[in-house]
C-alpha cells in the first residue's frame, strides 16, 4: 500500500471545507482533481471516506473521522520530518500554517510574512482568513499552526498582542450608544462581534433580532453612511479603515475591551518554525 501525501493533504482540506469546489479554490487546483484524489485514497485504503448528500453535502463517515486524525498527524509528522532536515542543515524550512483575522493579514501580517520570506525563502507559509470562531475551530482542528484572533481565549498556549475597545458609528452626535437598546439596528463587523455578544450574554438581556453582522470595516462605514443603522466596531479596525469626518465616533455601553492574541496549537510542537516568526511577528505589531 502507497499512500500519497498530496491525497492526503487534499482529503484534510475536503474534511475541513465540506466541499471539494472550495478545497479546488483554497488549494489552486481543478475540482476533477480533488475528486479524483478523494476517489484514490478511498480506493487505496478500501474505505468511504465521505457520505455525498445532495440535500447536506459532504460529511465524513464513522471511518472518515479516524482517518482524519491519523491523516492529521501524518501531514504534521511530514512537516516536522522537513523542518529536521532544514535545520541539520543549518536552514529553516517547511511548512508554517496561519490563521488570522483580515484586518491584521492586512495590518501586520503583510509586513511580518514580508521579513520573514526575505530571511526565510524555503518556508512554505500558508495563509488561512475568518472570523475568531472560526479561527479558535481551525485551532481546536489542528488545521493550523498558530492562530490570530480576539478575545476572550484561553492564552496558556499564546501571548497577547495588543488590547482595544469597541467603539459605535454614527451620522448623528449624540452618545453614547446604549448596546441593550432593542429599538436600534446595529451593524457589526465580525472582527470583535462574538467579544461583544460573548459580553452581553454574560451582562445582560438583550435583543439580537435588529443586528448585522458583515466581514469588513469598509461595510459598516457604508451602511451606516446610507443610514441604515449605527455601526459597532473595534477602534482598530476603525482607525485602518477609511471613513467620511461626517461619520461620529461615540462611546458605547456597556464598555467593551477585547484583546487580539496570538494563538498556538496545543496540538502542534513548539518548533524553530514557530518561535522565528513569533520573534518577527513581535517586532511588527
Amino acid at each position: 500500500m502507497a499512500i500519497n501525501m498530496h491525497w492526503i493533504k487534499i482529503f484534510i482540506m475536503v474534511a475541513r471545507t465540506g466541499s471539494f469546489t472550495q478545497t479546488a479554490a483554497e488549494m489552486y487546483i481543478s475540482q476533477p482533481s480533488v475528486s479524483k484524489s478523494i476517489h484514490n485514497l478511498e480506493a487505496e485504503l478500501n474505505v468511504k471516506l465521505f457520505i455525498r448528500d445532495r440535500k447536506n453535502g459532504l460529511s465524513l463517515t464513522d471511518t472518515g473521522k479516524k482517518v482524519l486524525k491519523t491523516a492529521q498527524q501524518l501531514s504534521e509528522d511530514e512537516n516536522l520530518l522537513l523542518q529536521t532536515a532544514f535545520e541539520a542543515n543549518h536552514q529553516l524550512g517547511g511548512r508554517l500554517r496561519i490563521g488570522s483575522l483580515p484586518i491584521i493579514s492586512t495590518t501586520v501580517l503583510a509586513k511580518v510574512f514580508g521579513i520573514f520570506k526575505a530571511q526565510y525563502p524555503l518556508v512554505e507559509i500558508e495563509l488561512t482568513e475568518g472570523n475568531a470562531r472560526d479561527i479558535k475551530q481551525l485551532l481546536q482542528d489542528n488545521a493550523i499552526d498558530v492562530g490570530i484572533t480576539t478575545s476572550p481565549n484561553n492564552l496558556q498556549n499564546g501571548q497577547r498582542l495588543f488590547t482595544d475597545h469597541m467603539v459605535a458609528l454614527s451620522a448623528e452626535s449624540s452618545e453614547p450608544v446604549d448596546l441593550t437598546d432593542s429599538e436600534q439596528t446595529f451593524i457589526f463587523c465580525k472582527a470583535g462581534a462574538e467579544t461583544v455578544i460573548d459580553t452581553l450574554n454574560k451582562k445582560n438581556n438583550f435583543n439580537v433580532n435588529n443586528w448585522l453582522i458583515v466581514d469588513r470595516g469598509e461595510t459598516v462605514v457604508a451602511m451606516v453612511e446610507n443610514n441604515v443603522g449605527t455601526g459597532i466596531i473595534s477602534n482598530y479596525v476603525l482607525e485602518n479603515t477609511a471613513h467620511p469626518s461626517k461619520i461620529h465616533v461615540k462611546t458605547i455601553l456597556p464598555k467593551i475591551d477585547l484583546d487580539y492574541d496570538l494563538l498556538i496549537s496545543e496540538n502542534i510542537k513548539h518548533t524553530s518554525l514557530i518561535s522565528k516568526f513569533v520573534e518577527i511577528l513581535n517586532t511588527c505589531k
